[in-house]
């Protein structure tokens, strides 16, 4: 018997169709909730009030404040110099220089340094970088040192342009320090030049010498610049010494020379005035010259402790000459009678006063009498230097000299005026020291034609701040 199917054809093919369709079914559904899926994923870019996330935003903070460099030392001075000592320190300070330096000095007194620190002088010559001196601290140095930050011009300095010369330490930028480029030969500017005591109405040497008495007041180099010269652009400056020990800087008595339209022979010469300290040294001293920073001449003087010699006057005959024979005796003649010449008061100088306020048409003062005045740090302060003279004409000087740790600060001329007696006053700059400096001493004196009158001192320091 033959064995055929248990199911028809027909319906074997209809449920194969069936599974297939069903299954194709199952799978569109689930592929269809996968999309769905991804669809409710998406976030819907239409706004809805009732939805929108809340924005957080950050609590306000103020800035940050600059974070000071705990490893720069404290800079205590900066000066120019065209030499310096074996351990730095400036020799020959100044603010003008020739067109061909051999070196120039940035000179910088730092304390507190730490081992390290970096010393950087950067060279301008108009707003040009020429040149850039570098210095490293080996090990920390608590007390004051000299950092010496020399430079050699490779070329000519240009006199006719600006100069600046700029500290940076550890790439903190400190200041810049501007200096002059003299012209010229200095050594044929000055023509003659001599040591004196003073000097007279036309501007000559009194007591020129070379040796003085110990107990002299003042000491003057006087100088005379060259017919072939005009000085009008030129700087000129003195450093004075015991030795080889510095005792004084001073600058021309009135300030730089300048030429007037129809120059004088007094217009030519210069005085530079140093006021001698009480007790002075003995032994030899000398005194340098400068034009613009160059050195024009040494002049060597000495100090004795031997007085003086005095003139030894000359000696008047007792007798009177053998007359001639049967010559009668002269009878001799009385001088007429003169009337006396009523005595002349010569000027005088009677007060200084330093205050802050003076009367503005008598110019006596009405402040109270300073000995001590307080200022803003690295700033000036300006107060009134009160003179009261008498029997004062115009062919009178009358200068006030100002000194700062025994170097000259500075040097004012009075206008010559006629007063027989009252007051005259000036209002002086003067520069007060940096935050926690020591605070400055300078010495005030009053010159009459020449001569030390009357001397005072002025403490200038720091105002408290809170």
């Amino acid at each position: 018997m033959r064995l055929g199917p248990t199911q028809r054809p027909p319906e074997r093919n209809a449920r194969v169709r069936v599974s297939v369709a069903l299954v194709a079914l199952v799978s569109l559904v689930f592929s269809g909730c996968a999309a769905a899926g991804v669809i409710r994923a998406t976030p819907d870019t239409s706004p809805t009030a009732g939805l929108a996330p809340t924005t957080v935003r950050p609590t306000p903070r103020p800035p940050a404040s600059p974070v000071a460099d705990d490893n720069l030392p404290r800079i205590e001075r900066v000066t120019l110099a065209s030499a310096v000592e074996q351990d730095g320190t400036p020799k020959d300070e100044g603010s003008v220089f020739p067109e061909h330096p051999t070196r120039v000095f940035l000179c910088v007194k730092a304390s507190a340094v730490k081992a390290n620190t970096s010393f950087r002088a950067v060279w301008f010559e108009n707003g040009r970088i020429i040149g850039q001196s570098d210095a490293t601290a080996p090990s920390d140095s608590p007390t004051a040192t000299w950092v010496a930050l020399g430079y050699s011009p490779v070329f000519a300095l240009n006199p006719h342009v600006d100069h600046t010369v700029e500290l940076v330490v550890n790439q903190t930028s400190i200041g810049r320090y501007a200096f002059r480029v003299g012209v010229g030969n200095a050594k044929q500017v000055i023509a003659e030049a001599t040591l004196a005591v003073s000097t007279d109405a036309s501007s000559s040497p009194v007591g020129a010498a070379s040796e003085f008495y110990v107990t002299v007041q003042q000491m003057v180099l006087w100088a005379r610049v060259s017919n072939e010269v005009d000085p009008s652009s030129m700087s000129f400056a003195t450093t004075w010494y015991r030795g080889d020990t510095q005792v004084a800087q001073i600058g021309p008595d009135g300030g730089q020379p300048s030429l007037p339209p129809t120059p004088t022979p007094a217009s030519r010469r210069m005085t530079f005035t140093w006021l001698t300290p009480s007790g002075l040294t003995p032994g030899g001293y000398h005194v340098d010259l400068y034009l613009n920073g160059q050195l024009v001449a040494s002049y060597p003087f000495n100090i004795s402790v031997v007085p003086p010699a005095t003139p030894t006057p000359q000696a008047t005959p007792t007798h009177a000459p053998t007359a001639a024979p049967n010559t009668p005796t002269p009878v001799p003649t009385l001088p007429p009678t003169v009337a006396p010449t009523p005595a002349v008061h010569a000027a005088a100088v009677d007060d200084l006063v330093i205050t802050t306020v003076v009367d503005p048409d008598s110019h006596a003062p009405t402040g109270a009498r300073l000995v001590t005045l307080e200022g803003e740090a690295q700033s000036l302060v300006k107060p009134w230097f009160a003179i009261e003279v008498s029997n004062l004409s115009k062919s009178d000087t009358l200068e006030i000299v100002v000194t700062l740790n025994g170097g000259e600060y500075g040097t004012r001329k009075l206008k010559a005026t006629n007063i027989a007696a009252g007051w005259i006053a000036a209002n002086i700059a003067l520069d007060t020291p940096r935050a926690g400096e020591q605070p400055y001493t300078y010495g005030v004196s009053v010159l009459l034609n020449g001569q030390r009158t009357l001397d005072t001192t002025l403490v200038v320091s720091v105002a408290n701040t809170p």
